[in-house]
């Protein structure tokens, strides 16, 4: 019988379907395992990252030996219920980690397996059956009495099935192609539906709208906590061209001079308006500091008085300790400082995060002592905090990844004497695929900013030669960064290869200016066109990161019209917040411009 132990894994997706091809079932809040009997053996439970978990679960261990057979492999979720009986990986959090089967089961905590897929039996490998026959095979295998289960699904509806998962507070929802396989990693055959959540909001204000939209931008929302109203963020997607004509009229008609918020508002020029009117809005959840993240509008609440609209996030308190410790010794910049221009920078850095596994630098003794990379998230980090098993490129087991998605996740972080963020350019989705390609201009001592620039620009002038959008970041450090976006269409083979061919066509041009060579001996004064941070797993420093040297220095995203007047380690914590009260952020828009690495490749092919 051939052994799979690689599971194969959903892609994330924000569109329910309903197609005869597809079954529905329920994303389960808990720990993946595939299960493994050999030769009658004892079943051994598998994580994702190939660690045996039958010490955690005895009791599931127990009940697998006496069904199925002698040999079967087949996949399936550990969960654990909280009271109001929904999958809670927080509370399964208490068994996952334990080795001691006694100590496991003194826990108290039950749990359970959902069996969803076959993938050998009885000496026959299922893998290559369609998934609708594996599953036929997999509920007549096994009894399924507790604490197994079977994952139950549907073979319709699944725009309805998700409107009752939500309705039932479940996590979400996985769509599977009926007629695929059974393939080991990412795969657009099972796509993960997650449950979007909604809550009641005030309106207090608006922004101007852009381009040709009518009516205004965004809508500012709040809710109350007593008698103050405090801002939830903004609210611009889900109007249609009518909503924004007849809500815009309204809203003029309740103008007031000053904003009715408790608090800070960061927006420019808003139009503030009387708190009367309560909207319903749609989101991907809240972050730490009380704000919808991608909220929709859904429609006018009239049955609601704005004073009973609350907040209805969870409580959610990160404990920070040693205020007044010194991080950079040279200028004085404490620990509340640095966690203070995470909570600052937040906002705007927080979009160049989302879903890319962090790699982060920690100086536990501040600037100038003891530091390190870390990659690995350490199992006693906080369960809300998202991590995810990042397969490594070998496919040699995984690394457990940060995924920074709030500013809760920042703060923690920055506590735990995290100074630096470096970013992957691939996002979770699609970790095979870049969607950013990165030059780093990278000067040897004694050259002249000038020169630097030189460079820049024309790096971005070759990139808008083959067809790529070029952004600019000052690094906080002694060069650029120049990056494009790529539609991901693009494995990193391809990126890496565009990377070094631009590279490497550039230094041509400029043989006693610039070099490829990664050598430092051999590059002599020249100027090092650095393009590894393109690869699998390889990092580039995250915009608005701090530094670990001396200054404080942030890495900061430009215009290009800021370039010829903007050293690389322009601003430090003081001049970046400035700059943030007067200025939105220059790649905001920035992957609504995205390239093909394989076109601009052909196209720079033409060129040499």
């Amino acid at each position: 019988m051939k052994v799979q132990r690689e599971p194969m894994l959903a892609t994330l997706s924000d569109r329910p379907f309903t197609d005869p091809n597809w079954i529905f079932e329920r994303k389960l809040d808990g720990v993946r395992a595939l299960i493994i009997r050999e030769d009658g053996g004892e079943p051994q439970l598998w994580s994702r990252n190939q660690k045996l978990m039958n010490g955690a679960y005895p009791e599931l261990v127990e009940a697998l030996a006496t069904q199925g057979g002698p040999d079967f492999v087949v996949d399936g979720e550990v969960v654990a219920f909280d009271d109001e009986g929904r999958t809670s990986f927080a509370r399964l959090q208490h068994r996952m980690h334990l080795r001691d089967p006694r100590a496991s089961v003194a826990t108290g905590i039950e749990v359970f397996l959902y069996l969803f897929d076959l993938l050998a039996f009885g000496g026959m490998e299922a893998t290559s059956l369609p998934l609708r026959q594996r599953k036929q095979l997999l509920a007549d295998a096994f009894d399924f009495d507790e604490p197994l289960r079977l994952s139950e699904h549907r073979d319709t509806e699944g725009e309805k099935f998700l409107a009752e998962a939500r309705d039932e507070g479940w996590e979400g929802l996985i769509a599977k192609r009926g007629d695929a396989p059974y393939r080991p990693g990412r795969s657009s055959d099972w796509l993960k539906l997650k449950c979007v959540r909604e809550q009641e909001v005030v309106i207090g204000g608006y922004t101007d709208p852009t381009g040709s939209r009518p009516g205004f931008g965004a809508l500012l929302a709040g809710y109350y906590e007593g008698e103050v109203l405090r801002y939830a963020g903004k609210i611009g997607t889900g109007f249609d061209q009518r909503t924004l004509r007849e809500l815009h009229g309204r809203l003029r008609d309740l103008s007031r001079p000053d904003s009715p918020f408790t608090g800070e508002v960061p927006e420019r020029r808003p139009h503030w308006v009387e708190p009367e009117l309560v909207v319903q809005a749609g989101f991907a959840e809240w972050t730490s500091d009380g704000r919808l993240r991608h909220a929709r509008y859904l429609g006018l609440r009239t049955d609601k008085a704005p004073r009973e609209v609350v907040s209805e996030m969870p409580a959610l308190d990160v404990k920070t300790t040693r205020l007044d410790k010194v991080y950079y010794p040279a200028d004085g910049v404490t620990k509340g400082e640095v966690i203070e221009h995470y909570r600052t920078v937040a906002e705007v850095m927080l979009p160049h995060l989302r879903g890319r596994p962090l790699t982060m630098r920690r100086y536990p003794h501040g600037v100038g002592g003891e530091n390190w990379f870390q990659k690995e998230a350490p199992a006693h980090w906080p369960d809300w905090m998202r991590t995810e098993d990042v397969p490594q490129h070998d496919g040699q087991g995984s690394t457990r990844h940060v995924l920074a998605e709030d500013p809760a996740t920042l703060v923690y972080l920055a506590n735990q004497a995290a100074l630096e963020f470096h970013i992957w350019t691939s996002t979770w989705e699609a970790l095979d695929h870049p969607d950013l390609v990165v030059i780093d201009i990278d000067p040897p001592n004694g050259t002249a900013v000038d020169s630097l620039r030189e460079v820049t620009r024309a790096v971005r002038e070759l990139y808008k030669a083959v067809g790529l959008a070029a952004y600019v970041q000052a690094t906080g450090g002694r060069g650029y960064h120049v990056v494009a976006p790529l539609d991901r269409s693009s494995p990193h083979e391809t990126v890496v290869a565009f990377a070094r061919e631009a590279a490497d066509f550039l230094a041509s041009k400029a043989p006693a200016m610039l070099t490829t060579e990664f050598r430092k001996n051999k590059r002599g004064k020249r100027i090092f066109l650095d393009t590894a941070r393109n690869g699998y797993a390889q990092t580039f420093v995250a915009p608005y990161s701090l530094r670990g040297r001396a200054g404080a220095r942030v890495a900061t995203p430009l215009d290009w019209d800021e370039l010829g007047h903007t050293e690389p380690d322009a601003y430090d914590i003081p001049e970046l917040r400035r700059r943030l009260a007067q200025k939105d952020d220059p790649w905001q828009d920035m992957h609504e411009h995205a390239g093909s690495a394989e076109e601009a490749r052909a196209q720079l092919a033409e060129f040499a």
